[in-house]
């Protein structure tokens, strides 16, 4: 999970993140999602039942974060987490 340390580590250069209670800026909300899908992703192999769909559909919402030149770019198309 080496796009969930470098979502934290962008988070900690944004000054007075914790201070808001809700992002103000476009780039600081897409940060948020972005690190909401690496949890949820995270989350996904310690499920006692797994199946094909479901680890397609985090290979996805992985794929879907780009982490080059120290920006985010996150496509904001939602997938939903097959049952």
């Amino acid at each position: 999970m080496q796009k969930a340390v470098k979502l934290k580590e962008l988070l900690k250069k944004r000054k007075g993140w914790k201070k808001r209670s809700w992002p103000q800026r476009d780039d600081d909300a897409q940060l948020l999602f972005a690190l909401i899908d690496a949890k949820l992703c995270s989350m996904v192999p310690k499920m006692e039942r797994i199946v094909k769909g479901q680890l397609f559909w985090c290979e996805e919402k992985i794929k879907k974060l780009d982490l080059s030149d120290g920006k985010l770019h996150r496509d904001p198309s939602a997938i939903l987490f097959p049952c």
